[in-house]
């Protein structure tokens, strides 16, 4: 794998606002393309220690970039480069502005849904609970 020489490895900061999801599935995605790339093991190992080095130079904690990178190298290489199928997904989406203090009411939505589910026939899958972007600076209003 080849990096430009401008290539600052600039990922998302750990400590940004944004869900735990999506930072672990940078994570993810980026030791995910070594497995692709490289058929031999000791290649996605030594690249993969530079790119661990990368994030834990952006504020990511050893024990979350160490879970990425098991992840990645538990799959082998004909599998990741296989296109993935998504399933088929039914349900109506509840939309809410992304912010670390509506993860409560995402919470409290869920487990009413749970409850729904229970007693009432129609329902048979939990509510699907989705963040949009907040408007910011960038933003058109």
């Amino acid at each position: 794998m080849h990096y430009k020489l401008t290539d600052s490895h600039s990922y998302l900061l750990y400590l940004s606002s944004h869900p735990s999801h999506v930072k672990n599935s940078i994570l993810f995605s980026q030791f995910l393309r070594p497995r692709r790339l490289y058929s031999d093991d000791s290649d996605f190992s030594n690249k993969s220690e530079e790119m661990h080095h990368f994030f834990t130079k952006r504020g990511y904690p050893d024990s979350v970039v160490n879970t990425a990178q098991h992840r990645a190298q538990q799959i082998n290489r004909q599998s990741a480069l296989q296109m993935s199928q998504k399933e088929k997904n039914e349900r109506i989406p509840f939309t809410l502005t992304y912010s670390p203090y509506n993860l409560a009411a995402k919470n409290i939505i869920l487990s009413y849904s749970k409850i729904t589910m229970k007693h009432e026939e129609s329902f048979h899958s939990p509510t699907l609970i989705s963040f949009k972007h907040d408007k910011n600076v960038g933003s058109k209003f």
